[in-house]
């Protein structure tokens, strides 16, 4: 799975609102993305709405100072952070699935 623009800081969301299903993954430096849940690898069965968002805060046992700086994502336009705008859908089948594409035009 992976979005045709490369976004090595993004994380991907996916969700189906309908059995409150929802998760995150990390994408790596070529913009790929594996789901790991505790069954393992991949998803479970469904059609989820998808949406590519700035990364997340690094978590930290260690008090970190809050960063207000204004950071903006050019590389990721407003309309695709919200699975609600983004237009993406990823419909999961049990067994193997084709490489999701996500282009951000």
């Amino acid at each position: 799975m992976s979005p045709t623009r490369r976004e090595n800081r993004s994380v991907i969301g996916i969700s189906d609102t309908v059995q409150g299903l929802t998760f995150f993954s990390n994408l790596n430096a070529e913009g790929e993305f594996v789901f790991e849940v505790a069954r393992g690898y991949g998803l479970p069965p469904s059609t989820y709405k998808v949406s590519i968002q700035p990364p997340m805060p690094k978590a930290s046992l260690e008090y970190v100072a809050p960063d207000y700086s204004n950071k903006t994502y050019p590389d990721i336009p407003e309309i695709y952070r919200s699975e609600v705008t983004s237009g993406f859908t990823a419909v999961v089948n049990a067994g193997d699935n084709p490489p999701y594409v996500f282009d951000m035009k």
